[in-house]
């Protein structure tokens, strides 16, 4: 096919050359630049309406234009060309050739017509331009009919396309550019420009097409005349149809430029509706007669009148009149000029007759071949008005309250005057000048200052402003033009410019001259009471002394008298003596421990201990009590409870003792129940739970104050101080802990507090045993005659030689004349005090180079700071007044260093245990008899609970804890040990599991061999009516003993050491009873046991 397409060497004499008439090849060009010419107007309409419809009807408007002017140029030009041949064109064809240049020109105008076009853009628009165009010329070539062969030179071929493609790039590019350097004035320029391009790219084309094509002939030549003839017929033809093209681009263009003109029409008429209905303001136009023509939605809600009840009035209506205003209602064009190009305010009348303040503007319009008329501006100032109003009367209420306020409110300058810039009246009352002679300088604020605290005040700011404060506060003194001097307090804040300069301080005075003068009161009384709390302490301290030196004799010499032979009466005198200080005793520390803690002088003691042991105690001390009004008492321990502890054991179980016994006290019926477990941290919480009378929420803070029980009448029915639960407070708050209570009125309360124990693991306590001391040489050193010959009595008893010394000088030569194993000193005596008898026997042995000898307190002072001084005067321990022997002589042996043999308890384990100690059960019941006896009546009375125990499946109830925890006790009262000790592991474990099962079940087993080979006869014997007699006897004695208000110790221990194991607790709680001098309920017990067949 290329082959006849392209012609590469034809022969000479057969090419047909043509020629050109210059009137028809000058038509074709004008052809090609008039459509290109229509076709940029299409284009540059196209550009300026993005709008998608019609923007692509511009497009297509240009795209026909121009795909027209190609065909018709192409026409043209081929009607210019004439051969020696008859020529002719099929019709399809030939119209069908418009269609690549209509494609090309659509493709490449919908590219340049894009925002932010590109040069590889335009590129490829030239290039689809260019393809369109030689598309449709060579297309339009193929449409001739004609004898001799048509071919192309290649070269030429490819020369036309290049042609097309760099012309059409030329003026696409050159329109572009042209735009830049004309003004929008001169678009017509840039537009025939651009036309002259591309039709130069059209008609460049063709003729360079027309050169490239070869007409080779194998016929004769036909006739010029035919030829002329058939051409001007054609050319008739084609410009027909250009003609006709050209009115089809123009209707094009001018619909799409009326459907542009009506869009930017309805836009326009759509945004000045929106700018009407939305506007902030009133607009009506007014025509020059004063009738109101239109208005917007506004109008109506500031005036009241609908929009058809508004056209057509005069305006002057709804315009107040002038001064001089006329009867009539008319429009006055006058009066309107006054608000032309200016807004003034006015009053407007409103539908409903009241008038509207309002912002009156108006402007006017003058339209060409129109009559004048105006636009009025009305915004509503009735918020505007109201917000005027409120602020007149807030800065009315506001000036009220700077002239009623008691400080000054002030603004001033940062100078070295403080120069007032405002300052409110009331500054008269201040300082005796009146708020003008300030803001006129007359007088500066900075020389009323005292002349101490000028630098003050410069300071204070100073550091606030270098440091990036907002705010500052001082307080200095001024002198006020009477000459007084005042106090004030100045706070003030730092006012700042747009550029963050500070411009000056804005702050208020006041007046603290009587602040001042009560803090000056406040710490004179302060002193006053500084000084009578020393006073206090100095009488606490004396009264300590003055109180326990003779509490000392009289426990001191009824010891020594209890252990003489007495006549019976005598010796119940002397216990009565005996029982009746220690009731005193204990009444008086309760009372200096709460006196202590108020001033934070009590020492706290640490020691490590078994929580189990420490709250089994605790129990049972008040078992008795509880089991003697009905009362159920139920000690409950957490199975997270840890077994050792390291605390202040006393003082804890005097926490206890304190509310367990008020628990018990305040109960009638019901339970009381002790609940200890782990709590946060190192924290164990106490719960101490009764259903008692309970506490009224008004008085739940006040039963912790001193003195102070629920309400006045129960220190009547019930007894006591009110200290116990505040001593208890002031021991946890001590401890580190927290105590609280719930309750309600009638139904019980509730006591919780939680302390800090750490845990630690199994330890060793040394038990109480007689300690026994080589013989000493001891210097006693007290003024108190009682004193001495006490201590004399007491340590001469356990073979240590004795000297006195009656006061501290005699003790200070009498160590300088002889060595001393020990020197006990007594703190307080007249003269020469124990304090400084000590430092002047230190101070000579060391100048003689003697060996020091230890020297003990002896002191009933209660206070810290005794302890203190002795301990800086070189004293080595402690002892206390009361002197209890035992714990004399243990401090004796800490302080000389002799060891102390002692057995070691703690956490019990069940390993290396024997079933029965008897060593032990003997040393506890005097007789292997007596215990074989006891041991045959507990297996009795306890076995079937031990069986049942063994079967028991799950977690135990608290009845059978409860029963575990007697037998338990009964266990180690009998000194069976493996059963002791694995009662306490199934009591910590509430169950039984099958390791301890069996453990059980070879115990049970041989108890039951242990008691069943007892030797009958000696069990007989031990449980003859002679010991039964004795007990009895024992319980008469105690009859007579309450019955005479007597309390005898060795008819209770005489009691006590008969009484059979089963009634042994009860024993105890009697002898517990009479010690609290509490004859009702040891008389309750005493007839329970005496009622007993034993």
């Amino acid at each position: 096919m290329l082959n006849t397409f392209f012609v590469t060497d034809p022969a000479p004499e057969l090419l047909l050359n043509g020629t050109y008439d210059a009137t028809l090849v000058a038509l074709s060009v004008l052809v090609a630049v008039i459509a290109s010419f229509f076709t940029l107007i299409q284009i540059d309409f196209a550009e300026q309406n993005q709008n998608s419809r019609i923007n692509r009807l511009a497009k297509f408007g240009g795209a026909v234009a121009m795909s027209g002017g190609i065909w018709s140029m192409h026409f043209i030009g081929m009607l210019a060309f004439s051969l020696c041949v008859e020529v002719d064109y099929d019709p399809w064809l030939t119209a069908a050739s418009i269609f690549p240049a209509f494609l090309g020109c659509w493709v490449s105008f919908d590219l340049i017509t894009r925002p932010n076009v590109t040069l590889a853009i335009k590129g490829l628009a030239a290039v689809i331009l260019g393809a369109g165009i030689g598309t449709m010329h060579y297309s339009g070539m193929e449409a001739m009919q004609l004898g001799p062969m048509l071919g192309y030179d290649p070269a030429l071929f490819g020369l036309s396309i290049i042609v097309a493609v760099s012309l059409a790039f030329i003026a696409i590019q050159a329109r572009s550019k042209l735009r830049d350097y004309i003004s929008d004035n001169n678009t017509s320029i840039v537009r025939w420009l651009g036309a002259l391009a591309l039709g130069a790219s059209v008609s460049g084309m063709h003729y360079t097409g027309m050169q490239a094509a070869k007409f080779v002939s194998d016929s004769p030549v036909i006739s010029l005349e035919i030829q002329e003839q058939h051409t001007q017929s054609l050319a008739l033809f084609i410009a027909a149809v250009s003609m006709i093209i050209s009115a089809l681009s123009a209707l094009i263009h001018t619909a799409s430029k009326y459907r542009s003109v009506a869009a930017d029409k309805a836009a326009n008429e759509s945004r000045l509706a929106a700018i009407l209905e939305t506007a902030v303001d009133g607009i009506i136009t007014i025509n020059g007669e004063g009738i109101i023509k239109s208005c917007n939605p506004l109008f109506e809600r500031i005036l009241g009148w609908s929009e058809g009840e508004t056209l057509g009035r005069n305006v002057a209506v709804f315009l107040p009149k002038p001064k001089e205003a006329q009867t009539g209602v008319a429009f006055d064009i006058a009066y309107l000029e006054q608000f032309k190009g200016v807004g003034r305010e006015i009053k407007a009348l409103h539908k409903q007759g009241h008038l509207v303040p309002i912002r009156l503007g108006i402007g006017e319009v003058e339209l060409k071949d129109q009559s004048a008329f105006y636009v009025g501006f009305i915004t509503d100032l009735t918020a505007q008005k109201q917000m005027e109003k409120a602020l007149i009367e807030q800065e009315a209420r506001y000036r009220t309250l700077l002239n009623n306020m008691p400080g000054v409110a002030f603004r001033c300058n940062i100078d070295s005057d403080w120069t007032l810039s405002f300052v409110s009246p009331i500054v008269e009352q201040l300082t005796g000048y009146r708020a003008e002679e300030f803001m006129s300088g007359q007088v500066h604020f900075s020389s009323l200052i005292v002349e101490d605290d000028i630098n003050l005040t410069h300071d204070v700011v100073e550091q606030a402003l270098q440091s990036g404060k907002a705010s500052y506060s001082l307080e200095y003194r001024i002198l006020h033009k009477s000459g007084h001097t005042r106090w004030v307090l100045d706070k003030g804040s730092f006012e700042y410019d747009q550029a963050g300069k500070v411009e000056g301080i804005a702050g208020v005075l006041l007046d603290i001259s009587e602040r001042k003068q009560m803090e000056d009161e406040l710490r004179a009384a302060k002193s006053i009471a500084e000084s009578a709390a020393a006073s206090k302490q100095a009488f606490l301290a004396n009264m300590s002394h003055e109180i326990r030196t003779p509490m000392n004799a009289i426990l001191g010499f009824s010891e020594v008298l209890r252990e003489s032979a007495l006549k019976p009466d005598q010796s119940k005198h002397v216990n009565t003596i005996l029982t009746s200080a220690k009731a005193l005793l204990h009444l008086l520390n309760d009372i200096l421990d709460s006196a202590k803690l108020d001033q934070g002088k009590l020492d706290l003691i640490e020691n490590d201990f078994c929580i189990s042991e420490l709250l089994d105690n605790v129990v049972s001390t008040f078992w008795y009590q509880a089991k003697k009004k009905g009362l159920k008492l139920e000690l409950t321990m957490s199975h997270t409870l840890h077994q050792t502890y390291h605390g202040a054991s006393d003082r804890l179980r005097q926490v206890l003792v304190n509310l367990l016994g008020n628990a018990i006290k305040f109960t009638a019926q019901g339970s009381v129940e002790l609940s200890v477990e782990s709590s946060h941290d190192d924290y164990v919480l106490f719960k101490i739970a009764d259903t008692g009378i309970g506490i009224a929420n008004d008085r739940l803070d006040s039963i912790f104050n001193p003195f102070e029980q629920a309400d006045e009448s129960m220190s009547r029915r019930f007894g006591g101080t009110g200290l116990g639960t505040t001593i208890s407070r002031q021991l946890v708050e001590l401890m580190g802990g927290k105590i609280w209570a719930h309750s309600e009125l009638g139904k019980g309360s509730t006591f919780y507090f939680t302390v800090p124990l750490k845990k630690i693991a199994a330890f060793a306590v040394a038990q109480d045993v007689h300690v026994e001391l080589p013989p000493l040489r001891i210097l006693v050193a007290d003024d108190i005659q009682q004193n001495t010959e006490l201590l004399s009595l007491l340590l001469e008893k356990q073979g240590h030689s004795i000297e006195v010394a009656g006061d501290g000088l005699e003790a200070i030569e009498k160590a300088k004349m002889q060595q001393y194993d020990l020197i006990l000193m007594d703190i307080h005596m007249p003269g020469c005090d124990g304090l400084e008898a000590t430092r002047a026997i230190k101070a000579y042995e060391q100048e003689n180079r003697q060996q020091e000898t230890p020297v003990i307190a002896l002191t009933a002072s209660v206070l810290g700071e005794d302890r203190a001084a002795a301990k800086a005067a070189g004293m080595a321990a402690f002892a206390s007044k009361p002197v209890v022997i035992e714990d004399l002589t243990r401090t004796i042996a800490e302080t000389l260093h002799i060891s102390i043999a002692h057995t070691s308890i703690g956490v019990r384990q069940t390993t290396n245990k024997q079933l029965i100690n008897r060593a032990r059960a003997i040393n506890l019941w005097g007789s292997e008899a007596r215990f074989l006896k006891e041991l045959a009546r507990f297996w009795e009375d306890k076995r079937e609970e031990v069986i049942a125990l063994f079967a028991h499946e799950g977690q135990f109830t608290n009845v059978v804890l409860q029963s575990i925890h007697t037998i338990k006790g009964i266990a180690g009262n009998l000194a069976l040990e493996t059963l002791f000790a694995l009662l306490e592991q199934i009591e910590g474990k509430k169950e039984i599991d099958e390791r301890l099962r069996t453990k059980m079940a070879l115990i049970i087993e041989k108890l039951d061999d242990v008691v069943g080979l007892s030797d009958e006869e000696v069990v007989t014997n031990a449980l003859s009516e002679g010991d039964v007699f004795l007990f009895k006897q024992n319980l008469l004695q105690a009859k007579e003993m309450i019955d005479e208000a007597q309390v005898e110790d060795d008819v209770l221990d005489a009691l006590l050491e008969s009484a059979p194991l089963t009634y042994r607790s009860q024993v105890e709680a009697l002898k517990h009873a009479l010690d609290d001098f509490e004859f009702e309920r040891a008389e309750e017990i005493l007839a329970q046991l005496m009622s007993t067949d034993v």
